[in-house]
């Protein structure tokens, strides 16, 4: 694997001197100048506080990412919940908190974020894990796994779609049509639909068909 391509960005002169500094000669990691971030592999944001303009700057670096999502690190003093989630929107992907980690910390979390991995703090886990669950719960969020359909149950959903009889739903899934019958009762009750028209409208909007 190529070096570890770096973009510094810090909200202080001195922290910004001081991260070159420590990160430029390490092996196998290479420092970006000028803090260029459309061909770094992370870019790194060493800040105090996560102001708006914090989030604003993480706007503009996904706007100027040749890639869907860039990968940013974020080393911080502090960091909320709902600024963490307006984070990932724009490509966060790792947080460290400044008064636990060191520039050896930083280059380790950063790696993880070229890998696909999110070092992220266990309480800031636990509210993305929170989000998730809650916008889970909202049947008409589109593109949200909804965990309340089953394997079988899709298989059910995506053969009415297509039009075909519950009869012939059940031949082909090897199920009797009571079965069938009452996993779309059950389907229904659940989300709180009508119908099995609903039922595949529903699958549809939230991308499961």
């Amino acid at each position: 694997m190529h070096a570890l391509t770096l973009a510094l960005l810090a909200d202080d002169p001195l922290l910004q001197d001081g991260a070159e500094a420590a990160l430029r000669h390490r092996p196998g990691v290479h420092v970006l100048p000028g803090g260029q971030t459309a061909t770094a592999d992370v870019v790194v944001m060493l800040v105090e506080q996560v102001t708006e303009s914090v989030l604003t700057r993480m706007e503009r670096i996904a706007a100027d990412s040749p890639r869907p999502s860039p990968r940013i690190l974020l080393v911080a003093d502090a960091v909320s919940d709902v600024q963490f989630l307006r984070g990932i929107r724009f490509g966060l992907c790792g947080v460290l908190l400044r008064g636990h980690a060191d520039f050896t910390d930083v280059l380790s979390a950063a790696e993880d974020c070229r890998r696909g991995r999110s070092p992220v703090p266990g309480p800031l886990v636990r509210a993305l894990l929170t989000h998730v669950r809650s916008v889970q719960r909202d049947a008409g969020a589109p593109g949200v796994l909804d965990t309340r359909f089953r394997p079988r149950d899709l298989a059910i959903v995506e053969l009415i779609g297509k039009g075909c009889r519950l009869a012939d739903i059940a031949e082909q899934l090897g199920y009797s049509e009571r079965t069938v019958k009452s996993a779309v009762a059950s389907l229904c009750a659940q989300l709180g639909l009508r119908n099995r028209t609903h039922v595949v409208a529903h699958a549809l909007r939230t991308g499961l068909i």
